[in-house]
This record gives C-alpha cells, structure tokens and sequence, in this order.
C-alpha cells in the first residue's frame, strides 16, 4: 500500500466559472474542473476560444451591426461585406477572458463544461 504524504497529495479540484465577455452585457459562461486556475495554466485547448468568440459574435453581433444589420455601412455588397468582416475582427480582438472559483453552493448545471480533471488519472 502507497502512503500519500502531502508532497505526493494531489490538489484539490475545484469548480471554476470562466467569463468570456465582450463589453459589460455581452457575456457567456463556462465550467471547468481543474486545481489550478484553468486560464492562467493554459489547460484550455485553443478550439475553446474559438468556439467561445464565435459563440459570443453569434448572440451579439447586433451590437455592432444593427438588430437588422442596420448599421452595416457600406454601398456595394462588397464594401457591405468588408464593413462586417472588419465589425467581426474588432469584436473578437475585444473580448476579454475571466476566471474565478465557484462560490459555495454554486455548481456547473448552467453552465457548459470545458475542461474536467476529475476523471483524470
């Protein structure tokens, strides 16, 4: 039998929220399990931050195009097109990430899980 000390001790998994936000109102939560601080740690895989912009640009892009892509400038199709691939770039290029522990009694059950430790071994 193998005796853990607290060197050999694995760290505690913890709940974390992740906040990926564009602006104050424009925000989208996600779950993981991890020990360490699942941001500062880069254990989340790059398609996260894809997929979480992309998310994000699908709920509120209105914000910046218009609730009918009213506010789309722009006189060709082309130059139209250009005006929201630009409006896309300076979105995402604006989005910021947070992270912090979940609070007691808090759980994942709104919130997508992107990374798990708990099944790790």
């Amino acid at each position: 039998m193998k005796l853990l000390t607290l060197k050999t001790m694995p760290e505690e998994i913890k709940l974390w929220i992740i906040e990926v936000s564009y602006g104050y109102n424009c925000v989208d939560y996600y779950a993981a399990y991890a020990s360490k601080d699942p941001l500062d740690n880069d254990l989340l895989p790059d398609e996260f931050f894809v997929e979480a912009e992309n998310s994000l640009w699908d709920q509120y892009s209105w914000t910046v195009l218009g609730w009918n892509d009213e506010d789309v400038e722009g006189e060709t199709e082309e130059e139209r097109e250009e005006f929201v691939d630009q409006a896309h770039e300076d979105f995402i290029s604006e989005i910021s990430y947070d992270v912090r522990e979940a609070e007691e009694g808090e759980t994942d059950h709104d919130y997508a899980i992107v990374y798990d430790e708990r099944n790790h071994d």
